[in-house]
Formats: structure tokens, C-alpha cells, sequence
């Protein structure tokens, strides 16, 4: 599903004044444009009356008829010309909720210009949205556990998950979500989360404002947040991937919004391509055996099977399965990061290749080692499997957005 759109829109150039250093101005100042004004300071003028001064606009929600759209214009810039920001996740502005949702940027972009066109009318002449840009896409599918319970588990196990440059975040913000890349990333951002949690956190802040008399908050707690949408997101375990505009210059995809919505009509499967390439290094991570051993002796005769070697005398060695053993004790005992600080950067990588690449032992699985009773293993890779077909429930249709500006997938 389209989760998370983020769309920036330059003023037109007809509003703009050109300097002489080839940047630009706004004509007029913000209020011009139909926003809010603030002052950044305020200063006393030569009769001593406060004067505020280096006015912007700041973040503003624009409301729909469930959820916000979060506005913001940039007037002063340094790198391009002033332009004005909307984000939102689309399926909370058509229904409500994300629990589940549709794929069409042309939809989401629809329903977003509709409502900042609506609320601002002033923008719609002073924007030129023929040269819109997207800022960042995020694609979201989910995995359907059996058992919710499950799911703290599988979370804590892949927060100590990374594959290459795609690296566990440390401060994670929720003892409920995995983070993969950092939130300055210019490329992507990865997480995997119980959605459950969050829906719960959602519907707590909806009764809190339904019991202050909020009738916007009691028509979503009575129409949108039903028990059965509660009863559907409790085994969910989310894949969410955000696509940022420079990871989609390098994958050779347009980043203005109407080359996309042109290219995602032509291959509308380019959400699912775009979260199965963010998400291939950790799932890669998942591959390998399991455990294939009860005790160690049996452990150590898999290591001597795959590990032995031949002396120039001819003779079987199986010194590099002891040392492999020694090492696999050592990572077992203390953990793969306290065990990589002990070893130089040679030693150790070369060890490791011994157990992963040629015994076939999981990195994630060595990662998590240490953490767990010995046989007592989570088969990962179980909970991980998208069904790209059943990401909603039997006979969901998702809603159409009410402005026709005819940008619609």
C-alpha cells in the first residue's frame, strides 16, 4: 500500500523575483499566499514600537474529513526556488485509517492538492504543480502472524538485524518497531512494526477527545476504528519501506509527481518492485539454516564435515573446524558484536565466513545466538512471508478521492 506521500510544489515563476546570483523571492510576502504568519523575532523600530520582523509561515494540518494535511512554506530557500510542502498518508485522508489502503499516487496526489487548494485557495495561481516533485514514497506491506504474541519477539530479534550498509538503528523510538538506516538518510528508511500497538495508541488519544465532545473524534471511533478493523491489524507485523527522491533517481525512476503517476500507470506493480528491492537485503539475511544440531558434538561434526582439510602429507586436519567451533562457543557465550571487538578485522571476518558461507549458520541468527537458550530458535523466516495478494480484507475496494483534478492512476 501507498502509506506515506510527500509532495512539493514550487511557486509559480510568475510570483517569483529573480536576484541577480540567479536565486529567487517570493512577490509579496506569506500572508500574500494565504498562509498564517509568524515572526522569528521582534524588534523595537525608532518610535520604540515592537515590530515583528523575518515573517514565515509555519507547520500547519489542513483538515479532510478524517485525518490532516501537514503544510508547510518554504519562502526562503537557498538551493531552489520557494516552494510549498504537503505530506500525509493518504489512506488516513480517504478512510481514516492505514490499517490497509490503495496504491495509486495519482489517487493520493489528488486528494492532497484537492484539500490544499480547498483550505488555500489563494495557492492555486501562485503554485505551478506541473513541476510538483515527490519527496519520499512510503511503500508498506504486511505479514500475517498467527499468534500476535509472536510479534515483540520477531521485533526484538530484528533490531540487532543489518546486511551490509543497511544497518539496525539503535535508538529505537518504540519497543515495538525495528529501524533500519537513519532518520537522515538521503536514500531510504526501513522499519518493521506491530501495527496493533499503534492503532491502540490512536484509538486512546480518539476517546480522550470524544469525551472533551469532539464529534469528528466520535464519528471515526463509531465509523472507522470498528472492532473488526481493531480484530484485523492484531496479527499484523508491518514492512515499511520509505523511498526517498534521490533512491528513486538512482533506481532510473522519475521523481516529478506526473512522470510517476504516468509510470506507475504503465507498471502498476512499481510499489511492490520498490519494497522488495528496499527490503532484499534483510530478508537475505534471514536465508541459511537453522540450527541443524541437538548437542554440540553433533554441532562439531557438521563444522568437521565442512571445514576439514588436506595436509601436503595427505593427512585429514580439522584444526580450521576446531577454531571454527572455538569461535561459534565464544559468539554463543558473549554475542557477534562483544566477539568482533576481541578479534582483529581479518581474523574475524575470516572466522565468520568459515561458519556462514561454509557451514551455512544465518548472520541473524548468529546475531541473536547469544540471547537465546540453546534449541531455542525462532524461525524467522516463517513471519516474514508477504502475501502481496491478501494485504486487505475480502472484498476491500480502496475509496477514490473526491476532487477531480484529473491526476488519478
Amino acid at each position: 500500500m501507498l502509506d506515506h506521500l510527500r509532495i512539493l510544489i514550487p511557486v509559480h515563476e510568475s510570483h517569483l523575483l529573480r536576484l541577480n546570483d540567479g536565486s529567487s523571492v517570493i512577490v509579496g510576502n506569506v500572508g500574500d499566499f494565504g498562509f498564517d504568519m509568524a515572526a522569528r523575532c521582534v524588534e523595537p523600530d525608532e518610535n520604540g514600537v515592537l515590530v515583528p520582523k523575518d515573517l514565515y509561515a509555519p507547520y500547519d494540518s489542513l483538515p479532510s474529513s478524517f485525518s490532516g494535511l501537514a503544510v508547510k512554506f518554504f519562502d526562503k530557500c537557498t538551493l531552489t526556488d520557494p516552494y510549498v510542502e504537503i505530506k500525509a498518508s493518504p489512506a488516513k485522508l480517504l478512510q481514516g485509517h492505514n490499517v490497509y489502503g490503495g496504491e495509486s499516487v495519482g489517487n493520493a496526489a489528488c486528494e492532497m492538492l484537492g484539500i490544499l487548494f480547498q483550505s488555500i485557495p489563494e495557492l492555486a495561481e501562485r503554485l505551478d504543480i506541473s513541476l510538483s516533485t515527490i519527496g519520499h514514497i512510503d511503500t508498506t506491506f504486511s505479514s500475517t502472524v498467527t499468534n500476535e504474541a509472536i510479534i515483540p519477539s520477531i521485533i526484538d530479534y530484528l533490531s540487532r538485524i543489518s546486511n551490509g550498509q543497511t544497518k539496525a538503528t539503535k535508538n529505537k523510538k518504540y519497543e515495538t518497531t525495528a529501524y533500519w538506516g537513519g532518520e537522515t538518510s538521503r536514500l531510504l528508511q526501513l522499519k518493521a512494526y506491530a501495527k496493533h500497538p499503534e492503532i491502540l495508541v490512536q484509538l486512546a488519544k480518539l476517546k480522550k477527545q470524544a469525551s472533551a465532545h469532539d464529534s469528528k473524534a466520535q464519528m471515526l471511533l463509531d465509523t472507522v476504528y470498528t472492532p473488526e478493523l481493531l480484530d484485523y491489524s492484531k496479527k499484523l507485523l508491518r514492512w515499511e519501506a520509505r523511498i526517498k527522491a534521490r533512491k528513486l533517481e538512482r533506481l532510473g525512476l522519475p521523481t516529478g509527481l506526473f512522470d510517476f503517476i504516468k509510470y506507475q500507470q504503465e507498471n502498476p506493480d512499481v510499489l511492490t518492485v520498490l519494497w522488495r528491492q528496499a527490503f532484499t537485503p534483510i530478508f537475505d539475511t534471514f536465508k541459511g539454516q537453522a540450527m541443524p544440531y541437538s548437542t554440540d558434538n553433533d554441532l562439531h561434526d557438521l563444522f568437521k564435515d565442512k571445514l576439514k582439510t588436506i595436509t601436503p602429507s595427505g593427512r585429514v586436519s580439522y584444526t580450521r573446524a576446531n577454531n571454527a567451533m572455538n569461535f561459534f562457543h565464544l559468539i554463543r557465550d558473549i554475542g557477534l558484536v562483544a566477539v568482533k571487538a576481541r578479534y582483529s578485522s581479518s581474523t574475524y571476518y575470516r572466522l565468520l565466513s568459515y561458519i556462514t558461507d561454509d557451514v551455512g549458520l544465518s548472520d541473524s541468527w548468529l546475531a541473536n545466538m547469544h540471547t537465546k537458550k540453546k534449541g531455542d530458535i525462532i524461525p524467522l523466516v516463517n513471519f516474514c512471508h508477504v502475501d502481496f495478494v491478501a494485504q486487505a480484507p475480502q472484498g476491500y475496494t480502496p475509496p477514490v478521492s473526491k476532487f477531480n483534478l484529473s491526476l488519478a492512476a
